[in-house]
């Protein structure tokens, strides 16, 4: 992170709008493109905030809605199962290596249902107690991988995909 980068953190937390946009006026523009990509670079390696992560991945598969959380794995009980079940929500999966959207899978949430079952029984093995509920509920491609409704909706073109061989990534010719 650039001493530039974190004077911009800097001002925008501290300075008034105008004087925020005007800092960036003093500035070349390809001072501000370099600016531009570390803040955007920094936001989607960020651990802790999957919102532009989130956001190519409903850009890119072309959904209406945002992805706000309410669908997520976290915080689930026997009832949210159920109810999840019923409705077969489509759950999108999306694979970053270093910032760069490698892939992102469609499938219906049914294909879940065993992973989901087995970590609710292992956690709430009598059913659903009043704020007892699963934290979080974890899987892989493994668990959906067969799922005979899985559709790759995106994948890096495989020539890109190539830099990333390191973390054994396969490339998926379509």
């Amino acid at each position: 992170m650039s001493v530039e980068f974190q004077e911009m953190v800097k001002r925008y937390a501290t300075k008034s709008s105008d004087e925020f946009v005007g800092w960036f006026a003093e500035h070349p523009k390809a001072s501000v493109i370099a600016l531009l990509t570390d803040l955007i670079t920094t936001y989607m390696n960020d651990p802790n905030s999957s919102y532009l992560r989130e956001l190519a991945v409903v850009s890119i598969s072309q959904r209406i809605r945002r992805l706000n959380g309410r669908e997520s794995f976290n915080d689930h009980t026997w009832a949210r199962f159920e109810k999840d079940l019923k409705e077969n929500l489509n759950v999108l999966t999306a694979g970053f290596i270093e910032s760069k959207l490698i892939s992102i899978n469609e499938f219906p949430f049914g294909c879940l249902k065993n992973r989901i079952r087995e970590v609710l029984e292992k956690h709430l093995p009598t059913g659903n107690f009043p704020s007892r509920y699963v934290r979080s509920v974890s899987f892989f491609f493994k668990h959906y991988r067969d799922c005979p409704k899985l559709r790759t909706l995106y994948s890096l073109p495989c020539p890109e995909l190539s830099r990333f061989e390191r973390y054994n990534y396969p490339c998926q010719k379509t």
